[in-house]
């Protein structure tokens, strides 16, 4: 359940600032993807354990690539206003 929740909240995130900002849709959703991912990361080592495993690793790699495709939906949105 967390995964489906953090992959819709990382691509909302990731559309509405590439939708704002109109450039660079994958660049902008990798950026906000990985500042996503660091926090997370910061929070999983300080509250719960040190281990990191190949799965923790691919549960990154999709939000990254969730975040991206959110980037570049955002951007390639047109706005009703034109």
């Amino acid at each position: 359940m967390a995964l489906i929740s953090n992959i819709i909240l990382i691509f909302v995130l990731s559309f509405i600032n590439a939708f704002k900002l109109k450039k660079k849709g994958f660049l902008e959703g990798i950026i906000l993807g990985l500042i996503f991912i660091i926090v997370m990361i910061i929070i999983k080592l300080i509250l719960f354990d040190n281990s990191i495993s190949i799965a923790t690793f691919i549960y990154y790699a999709i939000l990254i690539i969730t975040s991206s495709l959110g980037g570049m939906f955002g951007v390639n949105k047109k706005s009703k206003n034109k």
